[in-house]
């Protein structure tokens, strides 16, 4: 059902500002589906960062996306309990969803990035050291 809700009105009872609002009764099969989509690629993708853990190359990283994707898991099994709770309080609601975004995020890009940072700035340091070694 979508519903139009009313804001403001001018002197002339003009609709000046308005928001749309839509509502299902079915709500909980939608997110619990795709909860299970979700999750279901997490552990997928936790699956295949396990199996490629021993495949050696320069920047391999399976372990890091491995390590990523269990600290989101653990994350969304406290963090989403905690957001259904908070669903009432609008400030506790916001401010608990904001923090698990920035987890995430975060944890996903610093260790995505990081161990690449290093890894260029050891290559670099090596050849200096052997540039500056063989003069």
């Amino acid at each position: 059902q979508r519903q139009t809700v009313v804001v403001t009105q001018d002197p002339f009872l003009r609709n000046v500002e308005t928001y749309g609002v839509c509502d299902s009764d079915h709500v909980s099969t939608f997110l619990a589906i795709l909860c299970v989509i979700n999750l279901g690629s997490l552990i997928f993708a936790l699956f295949q960062a396990y199996m490629a853990r021993k495949i050696s190359t320069e920047l391999q990283e399976s372990s890091y996306i491995f390590l990523a994707m269990s600290i989101i898991l653990l994350v969304s099994f406290i963090g989403i309990p905690v957001i259904i709770i908070a669903r009432d309080n609008s400030a506790a609601f916001y401010f608990v969803t904001a923090g698990l975004i920035f987890v995430v995020c975060s944890s996903l890009l610093l260790l995505i990035f990081i161990p690449k940072v290093r890894a260029l700035r050891k290559k670099n340091s090596n050849a200096r050291m052997s540039g500056s070694s063989g003069a």
